[in-house]
């Protein structure tokens, strides 16, 4: 939990610094941008919006349209509880704090 805190503190550290120099950014979700599905596509369709993109061209592209695109493919199609070999003790850990939803 120490370690989940200090790196939430040093991110908001980070964001707090780009708005004191008014330099533009948008938060975006990397398991969002690689899940299946229409969320997968409007997360992408946030960074074009984000980069200026025509609205028509942003509005258009789809989950397929991102996959063609991309070398990039997943890995692992395994959940947490199969990569961790203390699943329940981190489930435990986390359960009853802001970072519970970490775990899928």
């Amino acid at each position: 939990i120490h370690w989940l805190n200090t790196a939430m503190k040093d991110h908001r550290e980070v964001l707090k610094r780009m708005d004191e120099m008014e330099i533009d950014y948008i938060h975006v979700s990397y398991e969002e941008l690689y899940m299946s599905g229409d969320s997968h596509a409007k997360e992408w369709r946030k960074i074009f919006r984000f980069l200026g993109w025509d609205e028509d061209r942003v509005d258009g592209i789809t989950y397929e349209d991102i996959q063609g695109t991309f070398d990039v493919v997943k890995t692992s199609s395994k959940t947490h509880k199969d990569l961790i070999s203390n699943y329940d003790e981190v489930k435990e850990t986390l359960a009853d704090t802001k970072y519970a939803d970490l775990l899928n």
